[in-house]
């Protein structure tokens, strides 16, 4: 599993279509960001609670050096498409698709639900240059509290 200190394994991930293919390397290169993991676009808890906590501190972020926020589930690239043109996001909250679940495995957090298949757990990371400075995962996948804005703000 991943931990504070590593650098975070070089996968490609989705973005809006199959044809925008890229590494999750490419999104960290310079640049200072939060990486969050969300079950799924559409699940109660991410929609209502977990992203929302990062909209409404987003120009926050931006005072305090950070680039964007990234969100990455295992659900395909027009599932998330589609749940990022219901919240109209800015340019600089990316829901990103990782459809066979490499990025979520390679960082160990992978989860089976017996209702939903595999998954990623809820966390956040805050990154820096593709290095990971903070990680906190969610001890249970019915709620979330650690991985939400208000938590992690605590650490920058």
């Amino acid at each position: 599993m991943l931990k504070e200190g590593d650098q975070l394994p070089n996968e490609d991930v989705y973005e809006g279509s199959v044809e925008n293919k890229f590494s999750i390397h490419q999104l960290f290169e310079n640049k200072k960001g939060i990486l969050l993991g969300f079950q799924g676009a559409f699940t109660p808890i991410c929609s209502k609670h977990h992203l929302p906590s990062y909209i409404d501190r987003l120009n926050q972020l931006k005072e305090k050096g950070f680039d964007y926020v990234v969100c990455v589930m295992v659900n395909d690239p027009f599932v998330t498409s589609e749940w990022e043109k219901v919240y109209n996001l800015p340019s600089n909250i990316r829901l990103i698709a990782d459809p066979r679940a490499t990025f979520t495995k390679a960082i160990g957090m992978d989860q089976e639900f017996s209702e939903l298949g595999l998954r990623s757990k809820e966390y956040a990371m805050i990154i820096d240059n593709n290095r990971v400075k903070k990680l906190l995962i969610e001890p249970d996948p019915k709620y979330t509290s650690i991985s939400l804005a208000e938590s992690v703000f605590t650490y920058l």
